[in-house]
């Protein structure tokens, strides 16, 4: 258990501001606010998790939203203005990740108003139980997958959402089997624990500091909970956090992006 790990940062931030110049040091400031809110939040929540009764912990096969997830965000840090991309990447890799189970339905009750990118969890969501509901629409001869007809649905499905997208060619049948099979080993490698992948995802560049930090508060949650309305309630407190403070507007989209999946995606594989 991950417990109390968050409030030690705090110190380390504060103590950051006073090497700044002014216009920096306002940034740093807020940072420090919102990660201490994220922080506080985890704890508080990890903490009710730890002293709830009654309760077993929820259990969600952790291959199945964890490649996706971290497929999506891997596609959306490539092109984030190429809805195409990100959709199409997580959504194939949720089908062969997903290969022989039977699909959940989707449920009602986890949308929220209040994150302007939560569309894109419901949109994701919509897509993935369409296309794992009408695999013949996109599996080959001798049941290949065919990425390439995956990516050519999602894209006429976002398009009846009303969204402009362009046929795009972030992989081909060949280049997203090599990254599937490269994604799955390296989550294996972290038991495929969301909040180690976000560590590795800052030490490789791919996101900043400061995403990681809340990302890796935000999955250890996740981990931690005891059930799926707990994660949710906090994934919601979360998000308007977010959606409240003075992060750039980039770092906002991407951490609401990424919480509005991860929210309809767990709540979808939990049915």
């Amino acid at each position: 258990m991950k417990k109390h790990k968050y409030s030690g940062m705090l110190a380390i931030l504060a103590l950051l501001v006073m090497a700044c110049s002014n216009d920096s040091e306002q940034v740093i400031i807020d940072n420090d606010v919102t990660l201490q809110q994220i922080y506080q939040l985890t704890d508080s929540y990890i903490n009710a998790q730890d002293t709830a009764t009654g309760n077993a912990k929820y259990y969600i096969d952790p291959e199945l939203a964890a490649i996706d997830i971290n497929a999506t965000i891997d596609a959306y840090n490539e092109d984030s203005s190429d809805p195409d991309t990100y959709f199409a990447a997580g959504i194939a890799a949720s089908y062969k990740a997903s290969e022989g189970i039977t699909p959940p339905n989707p449920s009602q009750g986890v949308d929220n108003a209040s994150n302007p990118l939560d569309y894109v969890g419901k949109y994701h969501v919509d897509i993935l139980h369409h296309q794992l509901t009408h695999k013949q629409n996109y599996i080959g001869n001798h049941g290949s997958f065919r990425y390439e007809r995956s990516t050519e649905i999602t894209r006429n499905l976002l398009q009846q959402y009303g969204e402009n997208v362009q046929p795009s060619n972030t992989y081909t049948e060949s280049s997203f089997k090599t990254y599937y099979r490269q994604l799955k080993q390296e989550l294996q490698s972290v038991n495929f624990l969301l909040s180690e992948i976000i560590l590795k995802m800052k030490d490789e560049g791919k996101i900043t500091t400061v995403e990681s930090q809340v990302l890796h508060a935000y999955f250890t949650m996740q981990e931690s909970a005891s059930s799926l309305s707990a994660y949710i309630q906090y994934s919601i407190q979360a998000e308007q956090i977010i959606v409240n403070s003075n992060y750039p507007q980039q770092t906002k989209d991407f951490l609401l992006f990424t919480m509005a999946t991860a929210r309809h995606d767990f709540n979808y594989w939990n049915q």
